[in-house]
Parts: C-alpha cells; structure tokens; sequence
C-alpha cells in the first residue's frame, strides 16, 4: 500500500477513535450526571427578590406555591442546562480536533516527502564507501542496491564479452571465406561490423574493472594511419620516435577511438588534407586529427560527444556514438578530449593521455 495512502487512513481511524469516545463520554455524562440529593421531596426555588430579602432580615416567607418544584423535576432541569452549555463546546472541540488532525497530516505528509527526497538523493551521490549514507536503514538498502547492480553488471559484462568474442570469431572466418571466394566487396561491410563490436566492448568496460596496460600510443596510431592510407591519399602522419609516448590503457581503446576521428575527418573533409600527429607536452600523450572541411558550429560543440548526437544540418552518420565513445576512451584513460572547430575552416580534435608512470 501506497505511504501516503496508509498515513491517511491512520489519521481518519484515529480521528473516528477519539470522536467516538468523546461522543461515548458525552453521554454517559448526560445519563450519569450527579446533582445534589435532598431530603425532602420538593424545593423552593427563590425569586432574588426573596433572596435578597431573606439576608436582610434573615426572615423568609413564601410568596408562592408556584415556585415549588419537585426535586427530580429540578434535577432533570440541571442536566438539561448542563447539557445545553456542553455541547457547543463539544461541537467545537471536534471541529478543533478536525483542523488539528488534518494540519498533522499535512505535515507528516511533508516530512515523508522531504524523507523520501533526502534518502532518494543520498542514494544519487553514494559513488563510494565515503559518501555512504549514514542512516543505518538506508545504508541497508544502499548496500543490497549496490550488490545487486555490481552482480547484474558482471553479468553483463561477462554476456558481451563472450557474445563479443563468438561473433569476432565467427566474422574472421567469413571474411577469410569471402577473400578466398574473391567477393571482396563484401569485406568493407564485414569490417564495419567487426569494428562495431568493439565499439560495444570498448563501451562495456570501466576503468575501475578493466584491465589496462602500457602501450605505444603512437605504433597504435601509425597503424590506424597505415589502414587509412590505403583508402585517403590526402592523410598525412607526424610522430617524432624519440619521444616516449607509453600510456596505460588497451590497444582495442586506442584504435577504436582515432579511427572514429579519422572516420569523421575523411566523411566532411570535403577531399581536403587530413594531419594527424602524435606529440608529448607536460606529461601527457597528444593525439591530433585536423581536418579542412565543413566545420561545426560553437554552438553545437559541447554536444558532439554527447551519446548519438549528430548535427542536424548533416544528415549523414558521424558525429554521433562514435565521438562519444572517443570521449568515453578519454575517460577510461584518464584523459580528456577538446575540439575546435570555425565553420567551413575544419575541425580540429585533441586526445590528451597521462604519461606512463617510470
């Protein structure tokens, strides 16, 4: 049952409780009410004028037979007038409690919305054991939320990989298959396929899970270069070998995440010079593609590395998951990504890795 539902319903029970137990009260009141017991089986009841007369000279006769009542007669007099005097204050006091219940309502009503946001938002920010929260009931399901996910991103993890690995086997053999047969222009097709499952490994992993290691920043980026060569004249390559420009990360990473950039380079380039250049500066591997081409608008470059972005003006592919997953590469390496860009100038993209520690 819904919180806010139980809350109300507790609140009216408690409501009819009390009004039936005050209502209960009211009239064993009125049927038990004691009034004065007399002897006799009638009484005068005084005019203020004989009362009056009656202190003066201490001397009191009857003025009239009328004035005599019986006594339980008089007494059912009290509890009428009693009863007449009680119950506006009763109606009061259950219209008083009315207000006051439903103004307790509302605020329990608040303080369990504010609750919910507070542990809602607590959750959020929990990213490790230091921003635990400190509520030992939310800590409990902090940690079950927290268990079940790493288990169900394992499982995930593990799913892809070994999805991943059957399918790469399985297009190597039908690539080879397609050499062999001579239907060669089947290959570029295989290859978009096999490179898009690295894609999804690359996307899979994080950088507290995977497993990176050091390599040559610039071998992975000539060969890249070597690739697209065969198929872009106008792409050149600078790296200076003498320059160490080892980081710690995975080829697969590496290679994925300049081809894209390449990819793009070559698909707005408008035919233009391409440069593409390895170099070391303070401590950190820059990767640089430039191209001469169309250009993307200041606007639109904070969103080009948000996931399947894509400028509206380009109705082509490009300029969507694949600079994402640049970015993505970026972070799993402790680096980072900018990009400039003038319309109709080019765009120029930036890859800075961390330096493999000596």
């Amino acid at each position: 049952m819904n919180s806010r539902v139980e809350i109300s319903s507790i609140l009216i029970l408690f409501s009819l409780l009390v009004t039936i137990l005050f209502a209960a009260s009211m009239a064993w009141f009125a049927i038990n009410v004691q009034t004065t017991e007399i002897a006799q089986s009638s009484v005068y009841l005084l005019a203020t004028k004989d009362y009056s007369s009656f202190l003066e000279d201490d001397h009191f006769m009857p003025t009239s037979r009328g004035n005599v009542m019986k006594i339980a007669d008089y007494n059912g007099q009290i509890q009428n007038d009693i009863l007449k005097k009680l119950l506006p204050v009763s109606g009061a006091f259950l219209l008083l409690f009315l207000c006051l219940s439903l103004c307790l309502w509302k605020a329990l009503n608040h303080i369990h919305n504010k609750r919910i946001m507070e542990t809602a938002a607590t959750l959020i920010q929990c990213e490790n054991d230091t921003a635990a929260p400190s509520d030992p009931a939310v800590m409990s399901v902090y940690r079950i939320l927290q268990r079940r996910f790493e288990t169900l991103l394992d499982d995930n993890k593990r799913l892809y990989a070994y999805l991943s690995h059957e399918q790469k086997n399985t297009i190597a053999v039908l690539r080879t298959s397609l050499e062999l047969s001579g239907h060669i222009e089947y290959l570029d097709a295989m290859d978009d396929l096999s490179n898009g499952i690295d894609d999804i490994l690359t996307l899979s992993e994080t950088a507290s899970t995977a497993a990176a290691v050091p390599i040559d920043a610039a071998l992975i980026c000539a060969e890249v270069y070597d690739k697209y060569k065969k198929v872009y004249e106008q792409l050149s390559f600078d790296f200076d070998g003498d320059e160490d420009t080892e980081i710690m990360a995975k080829s697969r990473w590496i290679y994925r995440a300049v081809s894209n950039l390449l990819d793009n380079a070559i698909k707005y380039g408008c035919g233009n010079p391409i440069a593409f250049s390895v170099g070391v500066a303070k401590g950190s591997v820059i990767v640089k593609v430039q191209d001469h081409g169309i250009g993307i608008e200041e606007a639109q470059l904070e969103k080009i590395f948000q996931d399947r972005y894509r400028i509206n003006e380009l109705n082509k592919d490009g300029y969507g998951i694949g600079l994402s997953l640049v970015s993505y590469v970026c972070d799993l390496c402790g680096g980072f990504i900018l990009a400039e860009s003038e319309p109709g100038q080019g765009t120029t993209f930036y890859l800075s890795f961390p330096q493999k520690a000596d």
